[in-house]
């Protein structure tokens, strides 16, 4: 009989838990139906299964979230985060004058004509006409639509 490599015990158990976790969910839905098509269910499905959420939360904070790797990954993302979303503040309200006509381009066209209609303009011309809530919103989608490796790219060229 063959050993199991590290990998296959590990797809072996993400399959088990997320078996689990489906059973949960549709017993949680079938027992609470009547709550739910009232509109008055306010609990998540699976929060209603203690004992597995909190094993597995138990299992991440033990072997996996003191990870020196796991940690710089979380570090690295908060700085690209938050390097992104000072760098976008900077073009497109700070500094308006200076970097908007440059930094709207990069930003998907369907993220800015929401703002732009939800104040009922009409043209990409009224963008500096938006409420400065509605400005960073714009920022926050756009940044918040990116794949991990697009955000590290993007943090990387503004970011010399």
């Amino acid at each position: 009989m063959k050993k199991k490599s590290s990998a296959s015990k590990i797809t072996a158990f993400r399959l088990l838990v997320i078996q689990n976790l489906i059973t949960v969910c549709i017993t949680n839905f079938i027992t609470n139906i009547d709550e739910i098509s009232r509109g008055e269910y306010n609990c998540e499905l699976i929060e209603d299964s203690c004992t597995l959420e909190t094993e597995l939360k138990k299992i991440c904070q033990k072997w996996i979230f003191p990870k020196r790797e796991v940690v710089s990954m979380e570090l690295k993302g908060d700085a690209v985060i938050k390097g992104l979303l000072n760098k976008y503040t900077e073009f497109i309200i700070q500094k308006p004058e200076k970097y908007l006509s440059r930094a709207l381009p990069l930003i998907s066209n369907s993220i800015i004509k929401t703002a732009l209609m939800e104040n009922e303009f009409d043209s990409i011309d009224d963008f500096n006409k938006l409420p400065e809530y509605f400005k960073l919103r714009v920022i926050v989608d756009y940044i918040s639509g990116m794949t991990d490796q697009y955000a590290l790219s993007q943090f990387r060229i503004l970011h010399g």
